[in-house]
C-alpha cells in the first residue's frame, strides 16, 4: 500500500531544487511525463511526485480534502512506497520542506 500526501502551497513548489538540498543519501530523481520519481541506490522507486497544479476554484479544496485554504493555492501530490520504510520518511520531509519554503498546509493520508 502506498502512502499519499498533498502539499498545498501558496506559491509554485520548486520540487527539485528542495529534493537537491535536503536530501543526505543517495536518491536518483527521474522526470517522467506525470512528475517526477525518486528512486534509492538500487533503483527501488520511493517516492512518486505530481506536477504542481494551481486550484482556483472555490471550495475545490475544502471539497476534496475537508480543509479550507486561501486561493489562489498549488497542489501536489506526494505518493510514497510502502517499502522501504524511508520512503515515507523522504515523503514527510520533502512535503515539510515545500512547505517551510513556500508556505502552506500538509494534507496526509492513512498509512
Amino acid at each position: 500500500m502506498s502512502y499519499d500526501t498533498i502539499v498545498l502551497t501558496a506559491e509554485r513548489p520548486e520540487v527539485e531544487a528542495a529534493l537537491r538540498e535536503m536530501s543526505g543519501r543517495p536518491i536518483q530523481v527521474r522526470a517522467q511525463a506525470s512528475g517526477l520519481h525518486v528512486h534509492d541506490e538500487r533503483a527501488r522507486l520511493l517516492v512518486a511526485i505530481g506536477e504542481p497544479l494551481e486550484v482556483r476554484v472555490p471550495g475545490e479544496v475544502e471539497r476534496l480534502l475537508a480543509t479550507p485554504v486561501d486561493l489562489p493555492v498549488w497542489w501536489l501530490e506526494l505518493r510514497a512506497a510502502a517499502e522501504p520504510e524511508e520512503a515515507v520518511m523522504l515523503a514527510e520531509v520533502l512535503a515539510g520542506e515545500l512547505v517551510r519554503r513556500h508556505g502552506g498546509h500538509v494534507w496526509a493520508g492513512a498509512r
